[in-house]
């Protein structure tokens, strides 16, 4: 092989972009006279031979045929890379590495060519794509066959090429078997019975005699593996195990990761000649084992594919591969990146070096038979990869299985007899420096542009890298579930991993499942990894940890906060790895032992004296500093006296060791009432968080940026305010008067780090304060809620009873008026009735339905009161969509004229829109976007079809909107409650839960208050498909189910939807005139005309009555957790 790049090549790719070159090729050059006997890997380098420029405009089919025209010799070796940038990632270009391996060439200037590979494609610098072509013969050298290879493409996370044999028929490498032997070891492999493997060919094979097998019959002349067991765990016990001087594999399953080496030692001592044969023989072979061994799990694991040519190169590949979800989203700045609803210290590299040194045990799940669980609530369910469904966040942030899923996983609990204590996030401050981590845009536009084009599974990579499943009101909604199940849930008051340490220290649990960053905390063991299917589990041992790397528990979490966690840095000279390396060697990849070596050498502080500038010295020593306090001071729940203090605050009693300025960093300290209400879930951390730290952050941006999303957040701060309101009225006065800072992902980063008490703001910054208004003095008896349910025969409050027994009793001065004017505070009698009828009437009066003023009806309750019972949120949903100017059918506008819409997806523009196409154009969105808001019954499995741009965007809408419902549905339940913490007792476990209790019983839940589900974006993904059918009708049940497998009933379900539709309409139109809602009510008119032609062309099955649920149907809970009612 080459042993060297020659510069003006290395220089040519790296520069191939800013240059517009679209392919480059390479050739193997001899250096000069060789000594004899010297091996020839010493003697060739690997060089430029030519490059083509790019012709603007011309298609990827006609520059890749050009380029292999010109610069490819019929029986001479080369390399190309070739630049397929229509197709572009975060940072640069798509490439095609083409080998070139003419059959009439030599065979070992063929196998120099194969090993000299890697040289070429390192020079592509990361996170670009990168994809392998290896070709032999003229028929390979086609478009079709160069686009499947790109089309399977992912950026280059880790040490791999994804290579293919390219072949006119097939893409099948070469032939092979595995011998029964192998074949054994293999399923003991699966079986997690042995760790590792070594894979090698039973006899010699020349590459001749390879591709001649491929066309003959019979099990003789097809090549053999043979398997040997390999006694060790992991990448860096391999690397130090007796290693062969020939090419072989290994496989090493380690937790739920299959690490696939290619080992291609470099060994002078061998013939060339006979090296390079051997060598291009498992090259050649490599995708086919990788296949074979790949097709033996039932379900495939994360596969981490590894080429090595020494032992180190199995660590760093395997570390650069697990490391790279991490390592991709990390800024410049080497931070920690914090996904939404993060409940844990995550310490950069830390679970990667744990690994490699061998500090990660393995048990067997009945050992924790009987044992009681802390679990880290957040890292569980991100461990459920069930949940992870690419398209959540694209429909509206629900998975469809949300609840299903989860309950499988809680089922296996069950089964192995654990008793899990789930923790959930509480008030906890927001990461130092990463709080506005932006979203990986290019990533999402390309996502897009590959559905726009029908390739749904390059869509799918996307999404998933650059979105987040596990967010706020996920996690909301399972707490309320788990609840409702029975399960033990509490909310930290703080941090979740500071709250499982004291319940570990107090014995309350006798082990913790989270992240090894709960270590920092003191917790002696942790619990890291639960594998149900293999029947084991990871956990790592303090001790041992602190033994092997001697280190004190303070030294350790000093090494930990030098590595960097997502409130402080890494420290800069880390970033030189390995340590000590030389200057060829810096910029290679952060190396956790070398935060470990320093501390040895000296204690944490001599090393904040250190710093290349000063600016970076206060940077990184202030994010030490709160980053220290964060571990050892994080208040917790004391269990000895039930108080709030700090985790380093041992006795009862005693006054914490916190700094002065301790309340900068977590925020005021709130009333034992309202940490009460905290941990039981009856308020969640948004609206305490924002009165303790004087900000209202919303840091997730959406996954399509609008002007409109903008424009409906900021007015959305009324709402906000009267939730605070709900609640500080009941408190200090320092709580009612607080100046609360609104910090969004788009202000400027003089906002986003200013605090709501700074003197001289930005005159654009956005301030509230929570606003204290006197309500309606309402008197809520259990035997008038008794007498109103049976008039309406209801057996449970709602909106929709409510709503129409405030209009009787207005209409007739019944008892619920009389005094309703009175400054006097709201009063019921204790039951659960009165109180959830109490809390209705206090959401209807703060969102005008009821009015403020005189308790009287208004135009919206007086047309939503007369809403079915099951479409009552929906309507209500919408109406308050009306309010803020967002329920139309105009196109959405992109938030940065320079960032549009992504082209492929030809979204169209309002501002060329006319006449009959925009009555169109309008009338669909407008059509699709409402009928949204229904909720559809779906399977426990991923979504799996169609989704669409313009709701994508519109339910980004919806969601925040329901979420600050939401929060004004906690705000007056707690402004109830606050006064008498006793009446916490009327409440049932499940009384916010949005899952029905048994299959059948959808769409009624177990949740006594409006939870405001979100609805997904499923119902307007199918009511387009039906506006778009263009087949006959008796087609249409049949092919509506096969496009979309996810749902139980779409046909029914859109009977639905169309009855949401018209009573809508009904809504608009009756309160057009007085509220000046008349151009919707026109828009909904034309649209109208849109959905009754399609409708009259498919039949008239579709303007049935729908039946809600169809008797005898198997609903999954998935589909419960669609709707409140």
């Amino acid at each position: 092989m080459a042993e060297s790049v020659d510069s003006q090549l290395r220089n040519t790719v790296r520069a191939a972009r800013s240059r517009s070159l679209r392919c480059v090729k390479a050739i193997i050059v001899q250096k000069g006279s060789v000594p004899s006997g010297a091996a020839d890997v010493a003697a060739y380098t690997l060089a430029l031979a030519n490059s083509q420029p790019e012709e603007a405009g011309a298609a990827l089919d006609k520059e890749f045929q050009r380029c292999v025209k010109i610069l490819l010799e019929p029986d001479k070796p080369s390399l190309l890379l070739f630049r397929a940038d229509l197709c572009e990632n975060v940072e640069g270009s798509r490439w095609l590495l083409l080998a070139w391996l003419p059959e009439s060439a030599p065979e070992v200037d063929r196998a120099r060519y194969i090993r000299s590979r890697g040289m070429l494609a390192d020079l592509v610098q990361r996170p670009y794509f990168l994809s392998e072509l290896l070709a032999k013969d003229p028929k390979s050298l086609s478009w079709p066959v160069a686009a499947k290879v790109l089309a399977q493409t992912r950026p280059r996370e880790h040490a791999e090429l994804t290579v293919q044999l390219a072949t006119a028929e097939e893409f099948l490498p070469a032939p092979l078997r595995l011998s029964q032997a192998a074949q054994g070891l293999l399923q003991r492999l699966v079986q997690k019975e042995d760790s590792c493997l070594k894979l090698v060919l039973s006899s010699r094979l020349s590459l001749s005699r390879l591709a001649a097998a491929t066309g003959e019959a019979g099990a003789n002349n097809t090549p053999v593996m043979e398997a040997k067991v390999m006694e060790c765990q992991t990448p860096a016990q391999l690397a130090k195990a007796e290693l062969p001087s020939t090419s072989c594999f290994f496989a090493l399953y380690t937790r739920d990761d299959l690490v696939f080496v290619h080992w291609c030692p470099d060994r002078l001592s061998r013939d060339p000649t006979v090296r390079m044969r051997d060598d291009s023989r498992y090259a050649v072979l490599k995708p086919t084992v990788q296949r074979l061994v790949m097709s033996a799990f039932p379900t495939p694991p994360r596969l981490l594919l590894v080429d090595a040519r020494e032992p180190q190169d199995l660590v760093d590949g395997a570390n650069r591969a697990a490391d790279a979800n991490v390592a991709k989203q990390a800024d410049s700045k080497q931070l920690i990146p914090v996904a939404r609803g993060a409940s844990i210290m995550r310490v950069r590299h830390l679970q990667t070096h744990l690994a490699d040194q061998g500090l990660v045990n393995s048990g067997k799940l009945n050992e924790l038979k009987n044992v009681q669980v802390g679990v880290d609530a957040v890292f569980w369910l991100r461990s459920i990869q069930a949940l992870k469904d690419p398209f959540a966040d694209a429909l509206g942030g629900i998975p469809p299985g949300i609840f299903g899923f989860v309950d499988k996983e809680l089922e296996s609990f069950k089964d192995w007899g654990i008793t899990p204590l789930f923790v959930f996030q509480g008030v906890a401050p927001g990461p130092q420096h990463s709080m506005f981590v932006s979203r990986m845009d290019q990533q999402m536009d390309m996502a897009w542009n590959y559905l726009a084009s029908g390739d749904k599974s390059a869509a799918q990579k996307c999404f998933a890298v650059s979105t987040s499943r596990i967010n706020g009101d996920f996690v909301y909604f399972i707490f309320h579930h788990l609840r409702q199940k029975g399960y033990e849930c509490l909310q930290a008051p703080y941090f979740a991993g500071a709250q499982l340490a004291h319940f570990a220290e107090q014995g309350i649990v006798q082990t913790v499942f989270g992240p090894p960053g709960l270590l920092l905390y003191g917790v002696k063991s942790v619990v890291i990894h639960l594998n149900f299917g293999q029947q084991s589990f990871d956990w790592v041992d303090l001790d041992s940890v602190l033994a092997k790397w001697q280190l004190s528990w303070d030294e350790f979490v000093d090494a930990c906060m030098l590595a960097g966690t997502e409130y402080c840095l890494t420290y800069p000279y880390l970033n030189l790895s390995p340590f000590g390396a030389s200057v060829a060697q810096q910029g290679q990849r952060f190396n956790f032992d070398a935060a470990v070596y320093i501390i040895r050498q000296a204690p944490l502080i001599n090393w904040m004296q250190t710093f290349p500038t000063e600016d970076m010295k206060s940077d990184h020593v202030d994010g030490y500093c709160i980053c220290k306090v964060l571990v050892q001071n994080s208040p917790v729940l004391h269990l000895q006296d039930h108080a709030i203090r700090p985790l380093g605050a041992s006795s009862k009693g005693a006054p914490p060791s916190v700094p002065n300025d301790f309340s900068s960093i977590m925020g005021q300290k709130l009333p034992p009432s309202l940490y009460y209400l905290m941990l039981h879930g009856i308020i969640s951390h948004k609206l305490p968080q924002a009165l303790a730290k004087g900000e209202w952050t919303d840091k997730s941006q959406p996954l399509i940026d609008t002007n409109e999303f903008r424009s409906l957040l900021t007015d959305l701060q009324d709402y906000r305010r009267t939730s605070l309101g709900l609640i500080a009225q009941h408190l200090h006065k320092s709580f009612q008067n607080k100046s609360i800072l609104c910090k969004a992902y788009w202000e400027p980063t003089n906002i986003r780090q200013a605090l709501g008490t700074d003197a001289n703001l930005p005159p654009d910054a956005r301030v509230i304060q929570p606003d204290i208004q006197q309500g309606l003095r309402w008197k809520i008896t259990y035997q008038s809620v008794k007498a109103e349910m049976s008039r309406q025969k209801v057996d449970k409050v709602d909106f929709k009873f409510c709503l129409n027994w405030h209009a009787r009793e207005f209409e007739q001065d019944g008892p619920l008026m009389q005094g309703i004017k009175e400054p006097q505070p709201p009063s019921f009698d204790d039951h659960l009735h009165s109180l959830s009828a109490l809390v209705h009437f206090l959401v209807l009066e703060k969102l005008d339905l009821i009015s403020a003023e005189d308790g009287g009806a208004t135009v919206l309750s007086d047309v939503l009161k007369d809403t079915p019972r099951n479409l009552t949120e929906p309507c209500l949903t919408a109406l308050e969509l009306m309010k803020y100017g967002q329920l139309n059918g105009e196109p959405f506008e992109a938030a940065h004229p320079d960032k549009p819409f992504p082209s492929e997806v030809k979204y169209p523009t309002s501002s060329q829109l006319d006449g009959a196409e925009k009555d169109k154009v309008c009338g669909m969105l407008l059509l699709c976007r409402v009928m949204s808001l229904v909720p559809m019954r779906v399977r426990n499995i991923m979504w799996d079809s169609d989704v669409d741009f313009d709701l994508a965007a519109f339910h980004a809408l919806v969601r925040v909107l329901k979420r600050t419902l939401r929060q004004m549905v906690e705000g007056a339940l707690a402004s109830v409650l606050l006064k008498d913490l006793a009446k916490v007792k009327l409440l049932p476990r499940g009384f916010m839960c949005a899952s029905p209790v048994h299959r059948d019983s959808y769409p009624h839940v177990p949740a006594e208050l409006p939870t405001f589900m979100l609805p997904r974006a499923c119902m307007g993904i199918v009511v387009r498909y039906f506006l778009e059918y263009q087949k006959d009708a008796d087609s249409f049940a049949t092919d509506v189910g096969k496009r979309f497998p996810c749902c139980v009933q779409p046909v029914e379900d859109l009977k639905l939807a169309f009855t949401f539709w018209h009573d809508l309409r009904r809504c608009v139109d009756t309160i057009a005139e007085t509220l000046g809602a008349e151009e919707l009510s026109e828009d909904m008119r034309k649209a109208s005309s849109i959905l009754e032609d399609q409708k009259k062309r498919l039949g008239g099955y579709l303007a049935a009555e729908p039946t809600w649920p169809s008797k005898g149907a198997r609903l999954s809970l998935a589909a419960a957790g669609t709707s409140s009612h």
